[in-house]
């Protein structure tokens, strides 16, 4: 087993430069701990979420990797991040599914994850950056990860507003972001027109897709890769490490110029979703939201709201009190709760429920 410092930085080095000059602090997502999986340790209560398997936690997705990003990985000199960036380095003399624009998953994997219901339960699904020799298992790329991996989490401190702040607001910014940078490094770089135009009709395989020999076999013919690699046959991980050092040394600003116009409207959205983020307000009014409720013995139940992967628990007797709500302005609510039941409901807790979504706003009341 290796022991390793896990990084615990919430994003990869260059998200976070870039997060804090367009948006500020983020606030981290304690509740979502991927060295002591949350998920694996309430994995027995079948009523939350499926059986988590401990070998995979909730990594059993195999991220297509941009070029810079390969770059980077392969650029890393940390001993605790061999045995991926072996993987990687593996994977681009191997050739299959690497192109000068990114690393992409084998086709057939596409497949399976489709067919796959649950996360975290399949070993033949763990990514093959995971390394497991690690203590408790790590995320061997932590530093590079892409979009979907850096704003994925189980459990959210601020419950759906934390998940719509991560999930619809900064991964398809960040997701912009990675293939206008992809697209850029070729500019820069200077693949010629004819590997260009043919890496750019390469399909997209999806579950209806016919599928040759060499895609089943994760081969490749040296025919395509010769059109698409073009005078850089022979020098893949040189490409891709130059790729990872242009884009390293971009500026905030200067990524922006990249992303052009949508980049900016995505800025904007992902600012939205930010200051919901960090905003304690209180609508004026609210409602009973839709929830499932289990209750669990002792004067407390579990309720789910937004996901099932992240339940509050609260005490039984608060539950009837959400009627209240109903038709009148939060203020009055928490008054005559007050004055007819002696519970004492404070703000913040108003404000957990609305994150999780056991209450709701409510602009239908005067």
């Amino acid at each position: 087993m290796i022991i390793a410092d896990i990084p615990k930085a919430i994003l990869p080095s260059l998200y976070a430069r870039w997060a804090d000059d367009l948006l500020g602090p983020i606030p981290a997502e304690t509740e979502a701990t991927c060295q002591q999986c949350v998920l694996l340790l309430t994995s027995s209560d079948s009523n939350t979420t499926q059986s988590i398997n401990p070998r995979t936690k909730c990594c059993t997705y195999y991220p297509d990797l941009m070029n810079f990003q390969v770059g980077n990985i392969l650029n890393e000199t940390n001993p605790y991040k061999a045995p991926a960036r072996d993987v990687v380095m593996a994977r681009v003399r191997a050739q299959f599914m690497s192109t000068p624009l990114k690393l992409q998953k084998p086709p057939v994997y596409n497949i399976i994850y489709d067919k796959n219901p649950f996360m975290g339960s399949a070993l033949r699904l763990r990514c093959p950056y995971y390394v497991e020799e690690v203590l408790n298992g790590a995320c061997g790329i932590w530093q590079h990860r892409n979009a979907a991996c850096t704003t994925w989490f189980c459990k959210h401190v601020r419950g759906n507003v934390g998940h719509s702040f991560w999930r619809d607001a900064l991964e398809p910014f960040f997701k912009f972001l990675e293939d206008a940078l992809g697209f850029w490094c070729l500019t820069r770089l200077s693949l010629p027109e004819e590997n260009l135009e043919r890496l750019l009709k390469m399909s997209n395989y999806t579950s209806d897709s016919r599928f040759t020999p060499d895609i089943l076999d994760e081969t490749v013919d040296p025919k395509i890769h010769k059109a698409i690699w073009g005078p850089f046959i022979g020098h893949e991980i040189e490409f891709y490490q130059e790729c990872g050092r242009l884009v390293s040394c971009l500026s905030t600003s200067e990524v922006l110029v990249i992303g052009g116009s949508k980049a900016t409207l995505y800025l904007s959205l992902a600012r939205k979703a930010y200051n919901s983020l960090i905003s304690k307000s209180l609508p004026r009014a609210v409602r009973p939201g839709r929830f499932q409720l289990q209750p669990q013995g002792n004067g407390i139940a579990q309720v789910i709201g937004y996901s099932g992967c992240d339940p509050l628990i609260l005490p039984s007797d608060l539950l009837p009190l959400l009627s209240y709500f109903e038709g009148c302005t939060v203020e009055k609510a928490l008054n005559i709760i007050r004055e007819e039941t002696r519970f004492e409901i404070e703000p913040d807790l108003v404000r957990r429920l609305l994150d999780f979504e056991i209450l709701i706003e409510n602009s239908e009341t005067n």
